[in-house]
């Protein structure tokens, strides 16, 4: 991006009125705030235990501030969550752009034993379920 002063140049050798003077732009990428015009972007990760049952998380905002944001109950990975006004000042517009968060589900890759079994019972349950919710659906029919 470049951004034009007119008449802030250097003045020609014959004493000319100064020219124009071009200012180029260059913007340094964020570790954690992935920009998309006046949009941010960040991805936090959670467990699933925090997709399942719901939770709060900080996130970078611009100028060293933070937000909260809640996680509901039964997020899916690859949820956008947008907080409105906290993105980039809009170039030739008012206000500012959104800050959306983006929820990334961890999955545990080494479970412990109690872990493993803890997510054996959940799965039994949850196999119960569903095939309760799909007789209901048939008996609906």
């Amino acid at each position: 991006m470049s951004l034009r002063l007119t008449g802030q140049g250097e003045a020609s050798p014959q004493g000319d009125r100064p020219g124009d003077l071009l200012v180029r732009i260059l913007i340094q990428p964020h570790p954690q705030l992935k920009r998309d015009h006046g949009d941010l972007y960040t991805v936090v990760p959670i467990s699933f235990t925090d997709a399942a049952l719901g939770t709060k998380v900080t996130v970078p905002c611009l100028n060293q501030e933070n937000a909260r944001v809640t996680i509901l109950p039964g997020t899916q990975s690859g949820t956008a969550l947008r907080i409105r006004g906290k993105g980039m000042p809009r170039l030739h517009g008012k206000g500012k752009g959104d800050l959306f968060v983006v929820a990334e589900v961890r999955t545990p890759t080494e479970p412990t034993s109690e872990q493993q079994k803890l997510l054996r019972q959940f799965a039994k349950l949850e196999s119960q379920r569903t095939k309760a919710t799909a007789q209901t659906s048939r008996e609906e029919l």
